[in-house]
């Protein structure tokens, strides 16, 4: 892929717009988007992140790029992150909190996919469940909808939920406030997104005052 005359990039966001202008990758880009296969001799180093990311800032749904190793996923998503202005969403083979693989799963059902996803060859050959299997045991909670909590407890305990007095670990809920809980969900782009988090009130033993938690 021969170079052609450019301006000078003033920042490393610049040069996704000028790879697109070097001879040849608009047909590449054509390629893939016909579904064909395209190949980009020696990008070496850093060109390799670049090449991946100027594709996937033109890509019509979300770009997989697929690693070798695990330890390279930090280093692709500062990449990454460089030249598109926005960290990749990262599915590993290990994971470093709990979910982390099915919320990436989730999003990309979303209204709000990522635009790119790393992850190395080993993530790719562990089993996840099938869409319809997401679809069948999620359930979406809108802002300001009444639920009925009976109704939400049991829906929980039937999908393999364990009700107890106090929440530990995923898959567990408890139900021990006097007064109803007031729940929201994270809706940022960030690692919790996703997450409901409830805050309530409870009497302490004595009767005498009041404690707040929140989870």
């Amino acid at each position: 892929m021969p170079v052609m005359d450019a301006r000078p990039a003033e920042s490393l966001g610049d040069l996704p717009a000028l790879m697109r202008g070097l001879d040849g990758f608009l047909p590449l880009v054509e390629a893939l988007r016909a579904g064909r296969s395209g190949t980009i001799d020696g990008a070496w180093g850093s060109a390799a992140a670049l090449a991946a990311a100027t594709l996937g800032l033109n890509a019509p749904a979300t770009v997989l790029v697929v690693l070798a190793h695990p330890h390279d996923l930090n280093a692709w998503a500062d990449e990454l992150h460089g030249f598109c202005g926005a960290r990749p969403a990262l599915f590993p083979a290990d994971e470093s909190e709990p979910g982390q693989r099915l919320k990436l799963l989730q999003r990309l059902r979303s209204d709000d996919p990522p635009r790119i996803v790393l992850a190395p060859i080993a993530a790719l050959l562990q089993p996840v469940p099938e869409p319809a299997q997401l679809a069948k045991r999620g359930r979406r909670l809108i802002v300001g909808e009444t639920i009925d909590l009976e109704e939400l407890s049991a829906w929980l305990v039937d999908r393999g939920y364990k009700r107890l007095d106090a929440v530990e670990y995923p898959a567990e809920f408890s139900r021990r406030a006097l007064v109803y809980p007031a729940c929201d969900v994270d809706r940022s782009k960030g690692p919790q997104r996703g997450r409901i988090s409830c805050a309530w009130m409870d009497l302490t033993p004595s009767g005498t005052d009041t404690d707040i938690f929140i989870s």
